[in-house]
């Protein structure tokens, strides 16, 4: 595991996550599928959502992000079976 699994949090309006959520968890991604040589695309989709999220000077900041792919991979992160290890269940 390259760190520690992000918080979930969610916009109160739309219900999707919030950009600083968002983009902690595409960068958690990122960097699990970097060292996961079975799916090396998924880097590339975890990647590119962190670039697009990452905070900047100038550049306004996502109030709310939504996702299915990024949801999906969350509920595999947060749903696991066993809560003492931090693989996500199959």
């Amino acid at each position: 595991m390259a760190g520690k699994i992000p918080t979930v949090q969610r916009c109160a309006i739309a219900g999707g996550l919030t950009g600083s959520s968002a983009y902690e968890w595409a960068k958690f991604l990122a960097e699990e599928y970097d060292m996961d040589s079975t799916q090396p695309l998924m880097y590339d989709v975890f990647k590119a959502m962190e670039e697009s999220l990452e905070p900047k000077e100038g550049k306004p900041v996502v109030a709310c992000f939504s996702s299915s792919t990024l949801e999906k991979e969350i509920k595999k992160w947060t749903h696991s079976t066993d809560s003492t290890t931090s693989q996500p269940s199959s």
